[in-house]
């Protein structure tokens, strides 16, 4: 994802909750994917700080709890996690 896609995809997730509802979706099916790059990871950031709960977004949660060591080599895993506990 380039820097424009993801300025893109963050507006519509913060003007959207139909769109924020389907990027949550998508984040949850492809996460390992969209913490590859800083720029896929704010999309990701903006549905973090968005969630209305706990479980919406549960599935960072999970992936961390799964497979730990993997989680933590992530290079943009602490952007993330940042956000999650704000």
């Amino acid at each position: 994802m380039d820097q424009f896609a993801s300025r893109v995809i963050q507006s519509l997730i913060l003007m959207s909750e139909n769109f924020k509802i389907f990027a949550t979706d998508y984040f949850r099916q492809h996460v390992w994917k969209y913490i590859e790059s800083m720029s896929a990871v704010y999309p990701l950031v903006a549905v973090i700080r968005l969630s209305k709960d706990d479980l919406e977004i549960d599935f960072v949660r999970k992936m961390i709890e799964d497979d730990y060591s993997q989680a933590i080599g992530r290079k943009y895993i602490k952007r993330v996690l940042s956000d999650q506990s704000q």
